[in-house]
């Protein structure tokens, strides 16, 4: 096997048989096993309420799992989730390794979290705060390596004049072009994305989907993006996972042919 081809094989992301309550009662994940292959955009689709954006969050180390897999049929699996081959978490703990895993992962919100006084230039720097030193980085000072770094991140996503405005003067689509383009600055080899376009008109949406695709085809980052609109999952991703809505489970994955079908039963649970 040629070393690219081994590349292509190399699993990025692991998760097995974990489980997440917040109340006993009702988990909101519950045995969920998935894998992702270096290089692959792939859609995690479901209505609101199915746990999308606590899976994306724990894989991300930003909620622990649950010690052991819940269920009458699940016995005590302990769930675990493994990046770039190093556990992330394991028997309900993050582990040591977070921090460091952390550093080679971009997370890109929903909410943009963007610091709204800050300039646009600035806000893409902070994507360097594992980088540099903690005192450079609260203080805000970055080299000109660093800023020319930022730039070329903003002329990527397609918002490099408007580098100078603080970041509550762009548009929600500008916003989350900025905060893609901060996780370039960062180097990400897994770039999640958490609910992108929830919040953004139709034209900004597919903008925002367009440059992830593009990320993923030219850089080979390892894209998982969470959505609710099939459609754009069907378009941008050549692979999605399903989960059932307040079941915490997925479900087969969703082929083109089963659009209509799927988008049917996703309003249905609604």
């Amino acid at each position: 096997m040629s070393d690219g081809a081994a590349g292509m094989s190399e699993a990025v992301v692991e998760v097995r048989r974990i489980s997440k309550s917040f109340d006993r009662r009702h988990p909101i994940l519950r045995d969920v096993s998935f894998s992702l292959r270096r290089g692959e955009m792939v859609a995690l689709i479901g209505a609101s309420g199915s746990g999308k954006s606590t899976l994306v969050r724990a894989i991300a180390g930003l909620v622990s799992i649950d010690k052991s897999a819940t269920g009458d049929d699940l016995g005590s699996a302990t769930g675990e989730i493994v990046l770039f081959g190093e556990p992330m978490q394991r028997s309900g703990r993050i582990t040591r390794a977070a921090k460091r895993l952390r550093v080679r992962i971009g997370v890109v919100f929903q909410q943009f979290n963007l610091v709204p006084r800050l300039s646009v230039l600035t806000n893409v720097c902070l994507g360097l705060l594992g980088q540099v030193s903690f005192f450079h980085g609260t203080i805000g000072r970055f080299t000109a390596v660093d800023k020319r770094r930022a730039m070329q991140a903003l002329v990527r996503v397609g918002i490099a004049d408007h580098a100078l405005k603080r970041g509550a003067e762009l548009s929600g689509g500008q916003q989350q072009r900025a905060a893609i383009a901060r996780t370039l600055v960062q180097r990400a080899e897994l770039l999640i994305a958490d609910e992108p376009i929830a919040s953004l008109d139709p034209g900004a949406a597919r903008r925002v989907m367009n440059i992830l695709a593009d990320l993923n085809r030219s850089d080979r980052i390892t894209v998982l993006v969470s959505l609710h609109q099939v459609e754009y999952a069907l378009r941008y991703c050549r692979r999605t996972i399903a989960l059932r809505f307040r079941r915490g489970r997925l479900r087969r994955p969703v082929k083109r042919a089963d659009a209509g079908a799927a988008d049917v039963d996703l309003r249905r649970r609604q």
